[in-house]
């Protein structure tokens, strides 16, 4: 799988939703994208498409009570909510929600780093592209 040089920033996009369906290609890469910049356009087009409140309750409670007293109170919340479902044992449900909190800040670095992992060059910090 190559792009074509004129297909632009479309055959790009459209490489990288091959990508994510059916695995990295087998070819050399024509482009590698640091992950810290596929994480921002990532995160530039969710804002884009949810007129920028993705998470914004969360983000807001973050700001007004900082991000540890945040996810400690999110987990006693989500604690007592499974509890009411009968469910009591939840060891290391806090890590659960830190990683959920970070997603919500910042979507665009998990995928990226989900990309990362599938592309021909795993785990080097950049997505192979073509």
């Amino acid at each position: 799988m190559r792009i074509r040089e004129s297909a632009g920033i479309f055959g790009a996009y459209n490489q990288v939703l091959l990508m994510m369906e059916y695995g990295a290609p087998v070819t050399r890469a024509l482009v590698s994208i640091p992950n810290s910049v596929v994480a921002t356009a990532i995160n530039v087009a969710i804002a884009a498409l949810t007129g920028g409140v993705a998470g914004a309750a969360i983000k807001a409670y973050i700001k007004k009570v900082g991000i540890g007293a945040a996810v400690d109170a999110i987990a006693d919340k989500v604690i007592i909510a499974l509890a009411a479902f009968g469910i009591k044992e939840v060891t290391g449900i806090t890590a659960v929600i830190k990683d959920i909190v970070n997603n919500v800040l910042d979507p665009g670095s998990t995928i990226a780093k989900w990309l990362d992992k599938k592309d021909s060059k795993p785990g080097n910090g950049k997505v192979e592209i073509g």
